[in-house]
């Protein structure tokens, strides 16, 4: 089973150091895998909370496979949070 430890901070720091008010996570699935884990699913719930609470707002999760494929969690309704995505400035 491929496992990677990650440290939510690792994520934040920049997000922060950016000054950013939006995110996007993304990871690939190196073996291929077509599907979103337990794991998956944990991490974005953490994450999202993470960065709610630094006022920043996750706007997907994507995760790649190796043929270019990939799986959008927002696409499929799995985003613990919704915000309403602005297409233009006006």
């Amino acid at each position: 089973k491929n496992n990677v430890s990650f440290y939510h901070e690792q994520a934040l720091r920049p997000a922060i150091e950016a000054e950013a008010c939006y995110a996007v996570f993304s990871h690939n699935h190196p073996g291929g895998e077509m599907g979103i884990s337990n794991e998956d699913i944990c991490l974005t719930k953490e994450l999202c909370a993470t960065f709610e609470e630094a006022g920043i707002h996750v706007l997907d999760h994507i995760i790649m496979m190796p043929n270019g494929e990939f799986i959008s969690f927002r696409d499929m309704d799995m985003m613990p949070t919704e915000y309403e995505i602005i297409d233009s400035l006006d």
